[in-house]
């Protein structure tokens, strides 16, 4: 040990500090409760090195942020968790319902439900514990093959209360439009349903869904539609009926996501 004008010196004769160690340093646990008198200090806990700041002992070193998320296939309340503060920035995802398809009458098939809309939005000023209120839209219900008049349901809107919302996609009339975003940093339109297939020497088939940006329309098909009907993916639009035969396919309930990193 050294002492050079008022530093002192372990392993080293030049001290450039008041304690200068050349080498490790090993503390052990202290009991002693942390306050304004002890501030500064630290100790090893057994578990992690730790500091007291005055108030209480806390780690010297933290995990690196964790990407975070919260899905919402049902509408609900979102509470902005703890360790949120106004410079913390929360990505929302919102899509709308899809619309199912149609169905047609004279043998031939039905056009499919177009898909709901979508938004992104990046949302900050937020503290611990302040709510949101989350809609999820609902996608729209099969047609049956009573009814032949090629119009689907509507699929209903999702929205982040105070963020942006995305409408639900049309009912199948022909290829009938996708839902809008609203008031997002991205706003995206959902995919258009199609219109019934031409077949040669046949009655005309069934047209798809529209894919939602989560893909996953029904599908399309022949003079009896073989393939998935209803919609899988969020959002998307159901595939068209085929006359008294098959059913039409309804469309995809929507989503909000929620994504954070903390």
């Amino acid at each position: 040990m050294y002492y050079l004008g008022g530093s002192v010196g372990i392993g080293t004769s030049t001290p450039a500090a008041k304690l200068d160690v050349n080498g490790s340093i090993k503390v052990n646990n202290d009991a002693t409760t942390c306050s304004s008198v002890n501030a500064g200090a630290i100790r090893w806990s057994g578990t992690a090195l730790q500091g007291c700041d005055g108030a209480s002992w806390a780690p010297l070193t933290s995990a690196p942020p964790q990407l975070k998320k919260q899905i919402f296939t049902s509408s609900g309340i979102f509470t902005y968790p703890t360790g949120t503060t106004t410079s913390t920035v929360y990505k929302v995802t919102v899509v709308g319902g899809g619309g199912s398809g149609g169905n047609y009458a004279g043998g031939n098939g039905g056009s499919g439900g177009a898909a709901g809309g979508a938004c992104i939005k990046w949302v900050s000023g937020m503290i611990a514990g302040q709510t949101t209120t989350i809609t999820v839209g609902s996608g729209g219900t099969a047609v049956d093959t009573s009814i032949t008049n090629n119009l689907g349901n509507v699929g209903s809107g999702s929205s982040f209360s105070g963020g942006c919302s995305a409408s639900g996609g049309g009912g199948a009339v022909g290829g009938y439009n996708g839902g809008a975003g609203t008031g997002g940093d991205i706003n995206l339109t959902g995919g258009q349903g199609e219109g019934s297939h031409y077949v040669p020497s046949a009655a005309n088939g069934a047209g798809g869904g529209g894919n939602s940006i989560f893909g996953g329309a029904g599908a399309g098909g022949g003079q009896i539609n073989s393939g998935r009907l209803d919609a899988a993916g969020y959002g998307s639009g159901g595939a068209g009926g085929y006359g008294t035969l098959t059913n039409s396919g309804a469309g995809a309930s929507g989503i909000v996501i929620v994504e954070w990193t903390q």
